[in-house]
Order: structure tokens, then C-alpha cells, then sequence
């Protein structure tokens, strides 16, 4: 009886097939480890963590001017219109932050207008859907004095959001 050689069994190619799919993975994983970066990571997160005491600060002045407000958010047009209750000063400009969760790519900075009815009116770059944090401060141009923060959730039920200090 006439044996085979053992490249043209199947238990050889079963076994070598098996730690060759984890190699293959393996590379697979590192090309993407190497060609994405985690956008939730921050680069510079220490110095982000230096910072919190002065964003404090923010809030703290917010509440006790008793600041807060709503956002209300149009898809058809992408306006963005915000209703403060209380503004010792009203200012021309206010700025908007709206960062996603899980996404930095689709985070957008709006300038808001006051319009003669006293509130503030902007465009958003891009239409918005989701879950958005809400960041509202008067720091156009200068140093921010107040902050409010929401968080706006857009479906088919919700698109407003109440600002809030801290």
C-alpha cells in the first residue's frame, strides 16, 4: 500500500491553517491600529485635566446668574435658534460648540447672531442627527465669562435641548 504524501492530507492543512488565520488577523489588527486613531483619546489630556478648574469657574458664574436656556434645532433648514432667560449683557455673538459622542470628525463650532427678538440664530455646517453635547458661551472673540451645557437629542420626537450651568 502506497502512502500519500503529507501536503496532500487534510489534518496537516488543518493544523497549520489555524495559527496562519491568527497571523493573518494579527496583521489585519495592526494596519488598523496604525491607520485610525481613537479620536475620544486626547493627545494632550493632562493638560485638559489643568484646565477643569478654570471650565468651573464657567459654570459657577452661570449659576449664579441663574443662566439657563433652549436650544431648538430645525432639520429642514439646519437653523439652530437659542433662548436665553437671563443675560446681564446681552452680546452681539454667542459660541456654539456641538461635539458628538464617538465621532471628532462631526464636532462643529457655530458663531450664533442675536436677532431683534433677543435670540440667537445659526446655521449648523452640517445636518445634525443623534446625540450632540451642547456647548454655549459667550467667548467669540475673548475669553469666555459663562458657560451652559445640554445635551440635545435629535429624533423624531426631540429636537430641543434645555442649557443648563454645570
Amino acid at each position: 500500500m502506497e502512502q500519500t504524501p503529507w501536503y496532500r492530507q487534510f489534518w496537516p492543512w488543518l493544523l497549520i491553517l489555524l495559527p496562519g488565520s491568527v497571523v493573518v488577523a494579527a496583521f489585519i489588527t495592526l494596519f488598523i491600529a496604525i491607520n485610525h486613531d481613537d479620536s475620544m483619546v486626547l493627545d494632550d489630556y493632562y493638560k485638559e485635566g489643568l484646565a477643569i478648574n478654570r471650565e468651573l469657574a464657567l459654570d459657577q458664574f452661570a449659576l449664579e446668574q441663574a443662566m439657563s436656556g433652549l436650544l431648538s434645532y430645525q432639520p429642514d433648514t439646519q437653523q439652530i435658534t437659542i433662548t436665553l432667560n437671563e443675560l446681564a449683557e446681552p452680546t452681539r455673538f454667542l459660541e456654539l460648540k456641538l461635539a458628538h459622542p464617538t465621532d471628532a470628525v462631526r464636532d462643529q463650532t457655530l458663531r450664533l447672531m442675536i436677532d431683534g427678538a433677543g435670540h440667537y440664530i445659526g446655521r449648523a455646517e452640517q445636518p445634525l442627527n443623534g446625540r450632540w453635547y451642547v456647548q454655549l458661551s459667550d467667548a467669540v472673540d475673548a475669553p469666555p465669562q459663562w458657560r451652559l451645557r445640554g445635551i440635545l437629542q435629535i429624533d423624531d420626537v426631540n429636537l430641543t435641548a434645555t442649557l443648563n450651568a454645570g
